[in-house]
């Protein structure tokens, strides 16, 4: 016995296929946020933020999100390579 309005019909959905959403590599963003950051910075949150606070990376706030713009980092990564090179 069918109910009123009810699809036993399943077979539509099986058919559909989940997409990956498209992959951007972390360094190819505009901003990443503050796991993903310390991941590609190989610090942790401690470390990150303290970097924030002391303006050597930039940050954007995004409702509740922390997110830290992909050219402060590589200019950090720049400065601290120079710095090990002198």
């Amino acid at each position: 016995m069918q109910t009123a309005g009810a699809n036993t019909d399943t077979a539509p959905l099986q058919s559909v296929k989940r997409q990956k959403p498209h992959y951007v590599p972390p360094l190819e963003r505009s901003f990443l946020t503050v796991k993903e950051t310390c991941q590609v910075l190989g610090m942790g949150t401690t470390k990150l933020y303290e970097r924030l606070a002391a303006g050597d990376l930039r940050k954007v706030r995004d409702g509740g999100r922390t997110l830290v713009a992909v050219d402060s980092i590589r200019d950090y990564i720049a400065r601290l390579d120079a710095n090990n090179q002198a």
